[in-house]
């Protein structure tokens, strides 16, 4: 329910505003408990609303399949993205916050997170964007109740606590 109200106020906003991008990503992200593990593979789908010149708010819903498939996070975070150029190569900071869901495992947990990167935007003059960026954030767990496997060895959960790294492609439409 709360995907629909935010993506009605994202369309009511947009209709309102111009430009706006719409698109989606695919992409990497590994907590710093896993470096040494498989990264998980991250989608998600985004809508930019430009605010001023250069700035602009971004909402995106995704998804995160861990590496150990035993948890299957979704996502929803809002940022801020600054264009630091113009011409059809354009790049960008990024900055924001958001909430984390996962379930499986024989439990759930949730988080929330805050994140800052930057990226490179190929923005054509018929509205194709093409882009990557490079995220690094901080993940706090407000809440786990999967259960505690005793062993002498682990490995570390899929959505930990602690800092995180992230990559991803986008493809996105702009009017």
């Amino acid at each position: 329910m709360r995907t629909w109200v935010l993506s009605a106020l994202l369309v009511s906003s947009a209709a309102a505003a111009n430009p706006i991008t719409v698109g989606a990503s695919l992409g990497m992200t590994q907590n710093e408990v896993n470096a040494n593990a498989d990264p998980d593979q991250a989608l998600s789908l985004y809508g930019r609303v430009e605010l001023a010149r250069r700035v602009s708010a971004q909402l995106e819903l995704g998804r995160i399949d861990g590496a150990d498939q035993t948890l299957q996070t979704r996502t929803a975070s809002a940022l801020g993205v600054l264009d630091l150029g113009g011409g059809p190569l354009v790049p960008i900071v990024l900055a924001g916050a958001g909430l984390e869901d996962g379930s499986g495992g024989g439990g759930s947990v949730s988080a929330h997170h805050l994140e800052a990167g930057i990226g490179l935007e190929y923005r054509s003059r018929d509205g194709l964007v093409l882009g990557a960026d490079l995220r690094l954030g901080d993940r706090t767990i407000d809440s786990d109740t999967r259960p505690m496997v005793l062993t002498t060895w682990s490995p570390p959960p899929t959505l930990a606590e602690g800092q995180y790294r992230s990559a991803r492609v986008t493809l996105g439409i702009r009017f």
